[in-house]
């Protein structure tokens, strides 16, 4: 890093967040690094978001704001991303709470490197769990990168030879990233996809990498608000998980060999148990059309393939909740997963 301060742009995409608003920008005021500026981007809110947005840019010079029509949050973030002054970039979503130092903590810990990696909180109710790295680490070599970091992210922490490593979430509201990574002809967040589009761009961030460092700081409030969905939510759930699976092959297939494919298809039913637990499990119907849902899934013909390609390196329990994922255990699968979560 040269001896300027460089200045980071956080970028804060934003939708009917008054509720919980506040909080988040009241985090973001609180930083201690000065050479910051906070990119607000409003994506056609229709409560009062609009307005806390401008309220905050009245009282702080660092704030920012751009009032856009709805066009989700990707498309959010790129508004934010192309208004960017910084030499690097950070990302919060509207309801989280990043701590007072982690702007400040992040840019120290940068060596020159293209991304700064730190550790974070879920918080859901009166439930706090850290999730960090055991130890400061840096890679330099792509190989290593796409072993260690873009392959655990995308198939549930394991690398390509069956190791399972600590946890690489895929959020972008971790991390420090150049701002040359979204240069012309850079990474974007792809717009036409619902979720994981925050994964789907950090693989493209990592592979475009030359010096990703990992440091141990826990610095990031996630706050967890889980909701209940409707049946036709949670049956769109799925197609989204398709769909991202989908992208995300057309991205990693280049960055892998053929001997992967096993590995893409396990992705695949890790997909499929997300959309169980995040969409049937909290659907509110019937147990038995919760079953027949569960069922629809586990009967989709990639995922039958998935189910028959299980990778040799799995450990024995992944191995065996891979067995369970069949049709015939539908109502197995619901009951596990609805304790489970």
């Amino acid at each position: 890093m040269s001896d300027l301060t460089p200045i980071v742009s956080y970028i804060v995409p934003i939708y009917n967040a008054e509720r919980f608003l506040r909080k988040t920008l009241d985090a973001l005021s609180a930083q201690t690094y000065e050479d910051v500026e906070f990119i607000l981007v409003d994506d056609g809110s229709t409560d009062g978001s609009a307005a806390v947005c401008d309220e905050y840019c009245a009282k702080d010079s660092r704030f920012k704001c751009l009032h856009t029509a709805n066009g989700g949050v990707s498309r959010a973030r790129n508004a934010g991303i192309e208004k960017a002054a910084g030499e690097y970039v950070m990302f919060c979503d509207a309801d989280d709470i990043p701590h007072p130092d982690i702007v400040k903590t992040l840019v120290e810990k940068c060596r020159g490197d293209d991304i700064v990696l730190c550790g974070f909180r879920r918080v859901g109710g009166k439930e706090i769990r850290e999730e960090t790295f055991s130890a400061e680490t840096v890679y330099t070599q792509k190989s290593d990168i796409i072993r260690n970091l873009i392959m655990p992210m995308c198939v549930w922490n394991y690398t390509p030879d069956g190791q399972k490593i600590q946890p690489v979430y895929g959020s972008v509201w971790r991390g420090l990233y150049s701002k040359k990574l979204f240069s012309l002809g850079g990474t974007r967040f792809d717009s036409e996809i619902g979720l994981g589009e925050d994964m789907l761009a950090n693989v493209g961030l990592l592979h475009g990498a030359s010096s990703v460092r990992l440091i141990t700081e826990v610095l990031y409030d996630y706050i967890e608000n889980p909701q209940s969905v409707t049946h036709s939510e949670a049956d769109k759930l799925w197609n989204k998980y398709l769909k991202l699976w989908n992208k995300t092959l057309c991205v990693l297939r280049p960055l892998h060999s053929p001997d992967d494919t096993e590995w893409y298809y396990y992705q695949l039913t890790r997909y499929a148990v997300s959309a169980v637990v995040e969409g049937i499990c909290r659907a509110e119907m019937p147990f038995a059309q919760k079953k027949r849902a569960v069922k629809k899934i586990l009967s989709h013909p990639d995922m039958k393939k998935a189910i028959a390609a299980s990778p040799s390196g799995i450990s024995s329990k992944d191995r065996l909740l891979l067995k369970m994922l069949r049709s015939a255990f539908a109502s197995e699968v619901l009951m596990y997963y609805s304790k489970k979560g």
